[in-house]
């Protein structure tokens, strides 16, 4: 099992890293979910003895590819919410508001 699980694990990472490829449109908040899940098993493979390298790996390339998808959600969210701003300004909304969409 030292093999197969951390083998089995890269499902995610080389999902994301298919996925930047796409549309920021079609990321989930999965991707925060999954940045919480990575930080946690990666403590986990190096904090058993005889550590399972390819276990943090495989977790530190996750968490590195859920960032970068994170910030190009975050980045298509800002950028959506400017364009919804600048159409269509109400009095008590700041255009560049998150909160304005």
């Amino acid at each position: 099992m030292y093999f197969w699980g951390p083998l089995a694990n890269w499902g995610p990472p080389i999902a994301a890293i298919n996925d930047m490829k796409k549309s920021p449109e079609i990321i989930g908040q999965v991707t925060f979910a999954l940045c919480c899940y990575s930080l946690t098993f990666m403590s986990f493979a190096y904090k058993v003895q005889a550590r399972n390298w390819l276990l943090f790996a495989c977790h530190v390339t996750n968490e590195v590819a859920q960032l970068i998808q994170g910030g190009r959600l975050n980045k298509e969210l800002a950028g959506g919410c400017r364009a919804v701003a600048r159409t269509h300004p109400s009095k008590d909304q700041h255009p560049t508001s998150i909160w304005s969409c």
